[in-house]
């Protein structure tokens, strides 16, 4: 049953202080506040991103704009792959992150926007490739080399995108404002709690995967976050979120269940997942030395542990099936 603890964000702000609160339902309460939290540093950035582009704006604006959108990243990372039970947020996800692009769809087609000339606005741009609608497009017009010495040229194009960003998290907070769970029965809530975080840890694991490629031959640009030079940081916070959801959702769960054991194995596995993430904030430099890489290894290696047993071990120990079908929706 899903009952238990959260932490919930309270005061002015949701990152201001914390308090421990008893709700019925974790896992939609642990959805609802990432959604606003992210709305609320999606608007943070919009708001910094007009100020840079104001013509008497400060040089340094720039690092400030720049940071806002590190956080707003931080901030959709641990809603990344947790789809299950809300059919809109799925839509939703790919205008807010295009990832992969494996193709650098994303430069290639904001650089043919550029080229075309305005006029900009929200409601046109919907109207293009999901892949100049949402982070990663924020990302290139702040950080690809290509656009770095014209960014303030831009201008319009980015209060644009920031503005995409806006509306597509508040549309986000909008499906989960009501708990999609609220008239299931409980082993279909219990059921989905192990998958939403099945389909969480697979997103995670690929977005490892993808940039570490074959043993000498990585592929550091398919990594999320790489123009920013800021995977480390994502890859840092949904896994956070990740061992924090687990605690409050399915640890209890296997728990009333007499599988105590299980859940405290579990729960090692995630406190030795998240020591082992490498210290920094980006992915390159770990990828070209057979040291950095091994530490990737390790982090997915602690990952997969946790893969296998829910899939192995906790679905079967409380009657579910977890399979192939975790990553549904991503």
């Amino acid at each position: 049953m899903l009952v238990g603890a959260l932490v919930a964000l309270s005061g002015c702000g949701l990152d201001a202080e914390t308090e421990t609160v008893d709700i019925p339902d974790p896992l939609w309460a642990s959805q609802h506040l990432a959604s606003q939290r992210f709305l609320q540093d999606a608007s943070l950035l919009a708001k910094s991103t007009n100020r840079f582009c104001d013509t008497d704006s400060e040089p340094s604006q720039i690092e400030s704009t720049k940071q806002a959108w590190v956080e707003a990243m931080k901030a959709w990372a641990p809603l990344q792959g947790t789809n299950v039970g809300n059919e809109k947020a799925t839509s939703l996800s790919w205008q807010i992150q295009f990832y992969p692009d494996k193709k650098n769809t994303t430069g290639r087609q904001l650089s043919r926007l550029i080229k075309k000339g305005g006029p900009y606005s929200v409601d046109s741009l919907s109207t293009e490739s999901v892949a100049v609608q949402g982070l990663g497009a924020m990302e290139w017009l702040l950080f690809d080399s290509a656009n770095t010495i014209h960014v303030k040229e831009n201008c319009r194009l980015m209060t644009v995108v920031a503005g995409k960003i806006v509306s597509s998290a508040e549309a986000l907070t909008a499906s989960w404002a009501v708990n999609p769970w609220r008239d299931a029965e409980e082993k279909q809530r219990d059921t989905d709690a192990l998958r939403l975080i099945a389909a969480k840890l697979a997103t995670t694991m690929k977005a490892i995967e993808l940039p570490m490629g074959k043993p000498g031959y990585p592929k550091p640009y398919q990594a999320q976050a790489w123009r920013s030079q800021q995977s480390l940081t994502v890859l840092r916070a949904s896994v956070v979120h990740l061992q924090r959801l687990y605690a409050q959702t399915l640890e209890p769960i296997l728990i009333a269940n007499a599988h105590t054991e299980l859940a405290n194995c579990l729960t090692q596995h995630w406190e030795a997942a998240v020591e082992s993430i490498p210290d920094g904030e980006g992915l390159k430099a770990l990828l070209e030395s057979k040291e950095g890489y091994r530490s990737l290894i390790m982090v997915l290696n602690n990952l997969e542990y946790i893969n296998i047993a829910l899939d192995d071990e906790a679905g079967p120990a409380l009657g579910m099936i977890v399979g192939f079908n975790s990553t549904d929706g991503d």
